[in-house]
């Protein structure tokens, strides 16, 4: 995933109000964690990436809607350019239905160790300078078993934000400021919330009949 532009996405920028709340829980909306699910099991051979949209409620960041980045011409990553274009378009296509929602971040399937990535940490640190308490969520495939409860959320942590606005994160950064891998994500809380709309989801895309919808497990 590209690192991006989210200026003309119409996604506040940040100010002091955002960061007076700490961000301390995350609720997703079940029919949007079965959304995440579905498109990494769907390609189970390569990592999948999307935008989740949601609202600020103080301490709590609820994520209502995603949307999946497609990939462009022979099956390769959309270039920078038109992945900004589409992400604005479909943006604006969802903000028709429910005008309060904004980008919040991302969506991704990893592995262990892929969030060191210099380009997942860029990208999560345009999603912060555009709106603070931004995150990136995580489904980890060979964790499957675990049904949503292998959906995490994670966001650059607020002291490695800060030093970021320095420079570059090389080898002379981590020693200069005597900080590690382990220091720059923080991870999130997360809620699954079940609705109505997440049992017709399952009902239309998963074999129900051993499932319990009482149950954090897929």
């Amino acid at each position: 995933m590209e690192s991006l532009d989210l200026a003309n996405n119409n996604t506040p920028a940040p100010n002091t109000a955002q960061r007076k709340h700490k961000l301390e829980k995350i609720k997703i909306d079940s029919a949007v964690a079965l959304k995440v699910v579905k498109h990494a099991r769907d390609n189970l051979n390569r990592s999948i990436n999307g935008i989740v949209l949601g609202l600020d409620f103080k301490g709590t960041l609820e994520i209502t809607e995603c949307f999946p980045i497609p990939l462009g011409e022979d099956n390769n990553p959309m270039s920078e350019e038109a992945e900004e274009a589409y992400i604005g378009t479909m943006h604006k296509q969802l903000q028709r239905s429910n005008a309060d929602e904004q980008v919040v971040g991302a969506y991704l399937s990893a592995y262990t160790g892929e969030l060191s990535n210099d380009s997942l940490i860029d990208t999560q640190y345009g999603f912060q300078e555009a709106f603070a308490k931004s995150v990136t969520l995580v489904y980890e495939p060979l964790k499957s078993d675990n049904g949503l409860k292998s959906l995490r959320a994670f966001r650059i942590s607020d002291n490695f934000f800060d030093l970021m606005k320095e420079g570059q994160y090389d080898d002379a950064f981590f020693k200069k400021y005597n900080v590690t891998f382990a220091d720059i994500w923080e991870e999130i809380p997360v809620e699954i919330t079940k609705s109505l709309l997440s049992q017709v989801f399952m009902m239309d895309h998963f074999d129900t009949s051993s499932m319990d919808f009482n149950s954090n497990k897929l």
